[in-house]
Parts: C-alpha cells; structure tokens; sequence
C-alpha cells in the first residue's frame, strides 16, 4: 500500500502517480489522502485507478496516520507527491522485507529540480547528515517520510504510542516506536527522487 498526502500538488502530482504505475511490480493499492486540497489537484488524482480518503485536519502526521490505518497491504510505504521513481523502486522495497528481517526500511531521496550545485548540497549535507546523526542520536537508523516502508502488523501495534502532533517529525517519531519491535534497516537501493522545495 502506497500512502501519498496531499495539500495543493496540482503541479506535481500527477508526474508522480505517473512514475508509480511504470514500476515493475505495480502497488497493490495507491491511497491518497486529501489533506483539504483547494486548488486541482482532486480533480487531477481522480483520472488515475487510486482510492482517495479524506483527512480535515491539517498536518503531515495526522495525513498520514489516516493513510496507515486505511491500508490493507502487508507493507505500509509513504513517499511525497513530489516524488518520482525508478521502475524497481517498489520490486526492491518488496524484495528486502522477503529476504531481510526488518520491521521497516528507508532509503535516500535524491534531488531533481534544484540548480546541480544546489542538488549536491542537498545529497551531502542534508541527506547524509539526516541519517548520520538522526541516526547517532537515534541509535539505529531512521526513517525517511519521502522514503520508507514498514509492516503493517508493526504499525497497528503501534499506532496508539506515536505522537501524530506537528510539534515533532513524524517519520523520526514513527522510527522512535518501531525500533521497539524490530530492525529498521537503510538500503541505498531503493533511493527515490525528490523536491529540493523544503530546503528552500
């Protein structure tokens, strides 16, 4: 189940639903999440085979939540609808739960529309150093919310605990809990491409 909340991405989202359904192994379900969208972006998602839910109030982890609950697939996988993918994105998530014994992994988010000097700083002193010290101070990987996957059986043990407030990071709240139950592992395989707007 792939989880997308989304807030005015008339823009970009339909590039991403695009990439999605090039994979090489299709998602079993798509769930968009409408976050109180006012520009076109509905009506955009509405020409794609997707399930749409609604989420009134505001924020990323309240989205999101909804999205994790209105799941069915055994992975839960949330990314940004400003994300594209390579055709194995999801092959190789799926491949690394059969062979790996992790409640959960992330990769990283490469950036794509930025000047290339722009990029690079966002690869290497952004990117790195969220999982570097997210990690030292962690002690174990973290998850990346354009980026990440975990069991969805993990997640209902779990999704009373999370915080699901704008006061904290929701993928660094989410890695806090399910370490609890299991490895999060990191895999640079599985790297999506992503917006440098937050860095703006």
């Amino acid at each position: 189940s792939v989880v997308i909340s989304v807030f005015n991405e008339e823009d970009i989202i339909g590039k991403c639903l695009d990439s999605l359904f090039k994979q090489d192994r299709l998602p079993d379900e798509i769930i968009i999440v409408d976050n109180n969208c006012s520009d076109n972006s509905l009506k955009i998602i509405k020409q794609y085979d997707v399930k749409v839910i609604t989420e009134s109030q505001q924020g990323i982890w309240r989205a999101r939540k909804t999205g994790y609950d209105a799941a069915i697939g055994d992975i839960i996988i949330c990314t940004d609808a400003d994300a594209r993918f390579s055709t194995t994105w999801l092959s190789n998530i799926e491949s690394h739960f059969l062979s790996d014994d992790n409640v959960a992994i992330a990769g990283p988010g490469i950036f794509y529309d930025g000047h290339k000097f722009a990029n690079w700083l966002g690869g290497n002193l952004y990117m790195q150093s969220y999982f570097f010290f997210v990690g030292l101070a962690l002690g174990h990987k973290p998850l990346f919310g354009s980026n990440m996957a975990f069991k969805r059986s993990s997640w209902l043990k779990i999704r009373d605990e999370v915080h699901c407030t704008e006061a904290v990071f929701d993928d660094i709240d989410l890695s806090y809990h399910l370490t609890k139950l299991g490895k999060i592992a990191y895999y640079s395989d599985i790297s999506n491409f992503i917006s440098i707007r937050p860095l703006k």
